[in-house]
């Protein structure tokens, strides 16, 4: 595998949107705001876990493996996959030779994950399946992908909502 430069992928996955509002903010209520706030959010962010997880469903950034890749990247690693950070934060069926309703791990719950958006394929709502939903819908990626919620009740999904872009999609990543 490739080496991948992390800031320019941060920035390209919404890091530059992030480092935008906060540049807004820096010249309404100055540089010392601007620098306490930002330490506030990233010692926050920090006390987050990586995935939650009820008696129903299993949340996480990035969709977990299947076991058979499990075993192979548990082996890798050398630890215990739950604490393995690199995966749930980045792992995605793009890197391998298996189909996305195929790679993401049943956990005996559903699995709602996000950091995987199909916006190339035209896709701007939710992936379903058996075991996963899909829920990125590429906000951040472009302006006119919408910001996604999913509903779930009593661990099943029930439908999404979404929050209208202001910038039409083009014609290109319009789905047919």
């Amino acid at each position: 595998r490739r080496e991948v430069d992390k800031r320019s992928l941060w920035h390209s996955n919404g890091g530059g949107k992030t480092i935008e509002s906060y540049t807004k903010e820096r010249r309404m209520y100055g540089q010392s705001h601007f620098f306490s706030c930002a330490g506030e959010h990233v010692r926050w962010i920090k006390t987050l876990p990586y995935y939650h997880e009820t008696d129903k469903v299993f949340f996480s950034h990035a969709p977990v493996p299947v076991d058979a890749f499990l075993s192979h990247h548990e082996r890798d690693m050398g630890r215990d996959f739950r604490l393995n950070i690199e995966a749930l934060t980045w792992s995605w069926h793009g890197h391998y030779d298996i189909s996305e309703s195929d790679f993401a791990r049943d956990h005996g719950k559903l699995a709602v994950c996000g950091h995987v958006a199909a916006v190339r394929e035209g896709i701007l709502t939710p992936r379903v399946y058996a075991h996963i939903v899909y829920a990125d819908t590429g906000c951040g990626l472009a302006p006119w992908c919408p910001l996604t919620a999913v509903i779930i009740e009593d661990g099943k999904y029930v439908r999404y909502i979404q929050a209208v872009p202001e910038t039409p999609v083009p014609k290109e990543y319009a789905k047919t």
